[in-house]
């Protein structure tokens, strides 16, 4: 009877102890996965179009681009618009702001910003507060813009015509190619 009872308690522990390695192997399995989906979203970026497709785009659309520079040459408080979200407070109520955010997502912009001197809309790309953010779009620079001395200028925006990043799939910082006058293409990269 006791052999019994002494089984009987090691089978109790055994099917225990299997529980528990089921929950801990489960939960370990869970954090590999987790931990490696967030690596991996920290090394993924945005898929770009080519030059060539964001080159006819730009001829498709030139006259609405130039209607967005204009409007925002006339508004010197204008420094960043987003074509979902317009800002808070009085960004919020400025017809300038509204007006701009409605061109900018009629054409499937995601958002504007000026940067000395420039004015830079970008239509394509992703980013997050985790992983690596890049954009593409388009950059009006006049001559007297100072980002000519802060970007870049390459031949083409493609992955592969840009400089390799230590953490990320391309190197931070503004890169841009010419397009027309005083057009460029422009791709933003910041980890």
């Amino acid at each position: 009877m006791e052999w019994r009872h002494s089984a009987a308690s090691i089978l109790c522990l055994a099917k225990k102890m299997k529980l528990k390695f089921k929950i801990a192997g489960g939960l370990l399995a869970f954090v590999i996965l987790l931990v490696a989906s967030c690596i991996g979203y920290m090394f993924w970026h945005a898929h770009l179009p080519s030059d060539t497709a964001s080159e006819v785009f730009f001829q498709e659309h030139r006259a609405e681009l130039n209607t967005i520079i204009t409007s925002v040459e006339r508004e010197p408080k204008i420094d960043f618009v987003s074509a979902d979200w317009v800002g808070n407070g009085a960004d919020a109520n400025d017809p300038a702001h509204v007006a701009c955010a409605k061109l900018l997502k009629r054409l499937g912009a995601q958002f504007l910003r000026r940067d000395n001197g420039a004015i830079e809309i970008f239509f394509w790309g992703d980013g997050c507060a985790f992983c690596h953010d890049s954009y593409k779009g388009y950059a009006y620079i006049p001559s007297e813009s100072g980002i000519l001395k802060l970007a870049t200028e390459v031949r083409s925006l493609d992955d592969k015509s840009l400089p390799k990043g230590k953490y990320a799939p391309i190197e931070d910082g503004t890169y841009i190619s010419p397009l027309i006058d005083t057009w460029y293409l422009i791709r933003w990269e910041c980890g």
